[in-house]
């Protein structure tokens, strides 16, 4: 699920992209990035649980995701795809 350079280089227009960063300089970078690109940010507050994030992900049907906490978003992935 993280956004690392060769799934990045697969991302395509109008892909969903889960930005879960606190509010700093990479924040912005990641979320124009991904507007540059024709992606779809989905910004996501860090105090989402788990519960939360396999929400959105299932909800939203994002396909890339970009996180500080990529054990947050693995475990929430898991659970999507299990159910």
């Amino acid at each position: 699920m993280a956004l690392d350079a060769p799934r990045a280089a697969s991302a395509l227009k109008n892909d969903r992209v889960l930005v879960l960063l606190p509010r700093c300089c990479h924040w912005y970078s990641v979320v124009l990035g991904a507007i540059r690109l024709g992606m779809l940010p989905m910004p996501t507050v860090t105090v989402c649980t788990v519960s939360d994030l396999s929400y959105r992900i299932g909800r939203s049907e994002a396909t890339h995701g970009t996180s500080s906490t990529a054990a947050a978003v693995s475990r929430a992935c898991q659970r999507v795809t299990a159910a």
